[in-house]
């Protein structure tokens, strides 16, 4: 029989980052926010200098284990809240 392991508490790491936005959507009416990749070899942004809007790229991904889950799911203690005396006394003596 398999040899039972540990619970491991996995630390939450959030990866957020503002909407990419679509190059030179902010000069003109005409270009949409909505991203799309840059294809010209002399843009500026697909060549990623400095300064420019960023590109989404795989450095950008969450991890697979705690992808789409919230703080309150990740196995571990948890914090619980008081009302009164009597509820502190309890939370102490676990």
């Amino acid at each position: 029989m398999a040899a039972l392991r540990p619970l491991v508490k996995r630390k939450m790491v959030k990866n957020g980052t503002n909407k990419f936005i679509r190059h030179q959507s902010d000069q003109y009416v005409k270009i949409k926010r909505n991203w799309r990749e840059s294809r010209g070899t002399d843009n500026r942004v697909h060549r990623r200098f400095k300064g420019q809007i960023l590109m989404p790229s795989i450095s950008y991904r969450s991890n697979k284990k705690t992808k789409h889950t919230l703080p309150s799911e990740v196995p571990g203690p948890q914090r619980q809240g008081a009302r009164s005396a009597a509820d502190v006394q309890q939370i102490s003596l676990c």
